[in-house]
């Protein structure tokens, strides 16, 4: 019998920013706290001698403001792997505007592998065929006879995908990791992104790792541990988990005393539909977008509203 050993290294949503978001910004260097969970990729990938792997949103923005900073960054620890775009690495989602990119600078100039769909591409020296289905594409069973025996077949997939508790309110039973049974026929083991809570499952006969969030970014991810996966000859996978313990988080209170009441609007309920909209997956900016046309503030608290956020 053949020893277990690790092929490949998997790691999704690491969603590198020029700037904190809201519940990281009492961060002192935020651009070094996230090279510190690049360099523990790259240690990784290092151990073991094998390629990573990425399922989408290597960035938080297609576009940033400082993307030459985070595009170097990201070739520094990102080289030679291999990579799907997520919609966070997509002008307006749009899967041929990658080029405009920040994600597209990585693959035109060599740094990152695209898994182009139906695409697949066979890493010899892992024996690992990838197939690749970025943010909008269909996923599609595994039909392919193109490739030696004894391969592992794995899925490379930004969709949302979700098990049990690790999801939001109201999220669709046609996601859930059980649902993707069919579609998975085929695959040894299936890298999911997009969903930010991981969880590692074994349907049918396909591993799921969803890998959620490389970084805590949220308020209410405070108390989780951000992983990477490793996957094996066999076709399992076992989490990695990553050391965070220097990461420094805004007291969720803080933001509340500091808004609290402006030209006598109470903006209060703001911080509560934030901390419970955070906890279901959205955007703090669409979250904010969201209160001030649903309560119809004035133009000035809209404003100081807004500035917070750039700040902050």
């Amino acid at each position: 019998m053949s020893t277990k050993k690790p092929i490949a290294s998997l790691v999704s949503d690491i969603h590198l920013s020029a700037t904190p978001p809201i519940a990281r910004s009492n961060e002192k260097n935020w651009l070094g706290r996230q090279e510190s969970y690049l360099q523990q990729w790259a240690d990784l990938k290092q151990r073991h001698s094998i390629p990573g792997i990425i399922g989408g949103d290597i960035f938080d923005k297609s576009r940033e403001k400082e993307s030459s900073t985070l595009i170097n960054m990201a070739w520094d620890y990102l080289k030679d792997d291999y990579a799907i775009p997520g919609q966070h690495d997509l002008p307006y989602h749009d899967y041929d505007a990658m080029d405009g990119s920040a994600f597209g600078v990585l693959v035109k100039g060599g740094c990152i592998k695209l898994v182009e769909p139906d695409k697949p591409i066979y890493v010899k020296e892992s024996k690992l065929v990838l197939h690749g289905f970025p943010w909008g594409f269909p996923i599609k069973p595994q039909t392919s006879s193109a490739f030696a025996k004894g391969v592992i077949h794995l899925a490379v997939i930004h969709a949302y995908c979700w098990h049990k508790e690790n999801t939001y309110t109201g999220a669709s039973k046609s996601q859930n990791a059980v649902a993707y049974k069919k579609k998975l026929k085929g695959y040894d083991a299936a890298l999911f992104g997009d969903n930010h809570k991981g969880f590692l499952i074994k349907s049918g006969a396909t591993t799921i790792l969803n890998n959620g969030g490389f970084m805590r970014r949220k308020s209410d991810e405070i108390n989780s541990t951000p992983s990477m996966g490793l996957l094996f000859n066999d076709g399992s996978i076992e989490r990695v988990y990553l050391d965070c313990e220097k990461d420094v988080f805004i007291n969720p209170h803080t933001l509340r005393d500091m808004v609290g009441e402006i030209d006598g609007v109470d903006v209060s309920g703001f911080i509560e539909e934030l901390e419970s909209a955070e906890s279901n997956g959205l955007d703090f900016v669409e979250i904010l977008i969201k209160y001030i046309k649903d309560k119809k503030v004035n133009k000035h608290v809209k404003k100081i509203l807004l500035d917070i956020t750039e700040n902050k």
